[in-house]
């Protein structure tokens, strides 16, 4: 395995070839995955690796090296992804819901902004998308306080699904609605040549990152699907949770804000940048449009991904 040879050559700093020979056998059994390399306690690493040497040194940076080798591309190349937002709508609990029916409102304006922004930071520039789009309910009862009783006149479509297609190739299939009944928000992943990835509710800003590869889970059985005794399916069977490599994994709502006026005061371009926010309102306007028009509607706005907020060992100090 070719990130075997890699983690061998840090192992032999300092340490002859033979002693890390007699070492790696037991290494590689212990952790016989890069996932579990990445997961690893680095002083359980350490134990295995300890008569080569600078032992603790040699266990973070393997632990380290295994986690960045999964941020670029140990999935593979990405071929697709979904997310989606699905509610019944904001009258149930909202003190004044009826501008999330008007103009401007409506699911993919209201919530689409975090989804489809975490979609363009994980898969970049968007081409083009096809959606459709309809109208559910002409009208919405009130029963939130203080407009009890009320009634909304519904402006703007409810129910909004479609494909991204990106300029690497991928596809992202979206669906943002007020019109269903549900208790938990559908999962959001990443697909790649080599695994799948399910990432946090962009919602909710936090919460584990799972991979899923095919050496994780038993091989599908060699039988027609529709014969077997289906149960209580195991959504996460296989998934393994991988460690997060950057700080504020808990809701950081003012971040973006902070790290504006970072940027101000250092000069680089912030993150949050109307770059990013032309591109993604582009794209969530262009569901309607693409469901009037029946047709695909090209994306014209440009987007480039910023890099990814630095690790600064101190928390609360963003980067230069």
């Amino acid at each position: 395995k070719d990130y075997e040879l890699l983690f061998a050559v840090r192992l032999s700093a300092q340490c002859t070839d033979a002693r890390v020979n007699q070492v790696t056998p037991a290494l590689s059994a212990r952790f016989p995955t890069l996932e579990s390399f990445a997961m690893a306690d680095p002083a359980e690493v350490g134990e295995y690796i300890r008569s080569c040497g600078f032992f603790n040194g040699k266990a973070r940076d393997i632990v380290g090296c295994a986690r960045r080798l999964i941020d670029d591309g140990y999935i593979g190349d990405i071929v697709g992804a979904s997310c989606a937002m699905v509610c019944h709508g904001h009258e149930t609990w909202h003190p004044d819901p009826e501008f999330y029916y008007k103009r401007g409102g409506g699911p993919m304006l209201d919530m689409g902004p975090y989804y489809i922004t975490a979609l363009v930071q994980l898969l970049g520039e968007a081409r083009g998308l096809m959606g459709m789009t309809k109208r559910s309910f002409t009208e919405r009862l009130i029963t939130s306080e203080p407009h009890r009783g009320e009634t909304i006149n519904v402006d703007v479509d409810t129910w909004l699904s479609g494909n991204i297609e990106f300029e690497s190739g991928a596809i992202a299939q979206v669906f943002t609605t007020f019109d269903v009944h549900y208790t938990v928000q559908p999962r959001f992943e990443v697909y790649g040549t080599k695994g799948s990835m399910m990432v946090p509710d962009p919602n909710t800003f936090g919460g584990p990152v799972l991979v899923l590869r095919p050496e994780d889970f038993a091989a599908a059985p060699k039988t027609d699907p529709g014969l077997a005794r289906h149960g209580v399916p195991d959504f996460y069977a296989g998934w393994k949770e991988m460690p997060l490599m950057y700080d504020y994994p808990e809701n950081s709502r003012g971040l973006g804000l902070a790290d504006m006026c970072k940027a101000l005061r250092t000069g680089r371009e912030h993150r949050a940048s109307y770059r990013q926010q032309r591109h993604v309102l582009e794209i969530m306007t262009a569901f309607s449009k693409s469901c009037a028009q029946k047709a695909y509607v090209p994306i014209q706005s440009r987007y480039e991904r910023t890099a990814p907020m630095e690790n600064n060992p101190m928390h609360g100090i963003l980067d230069e």
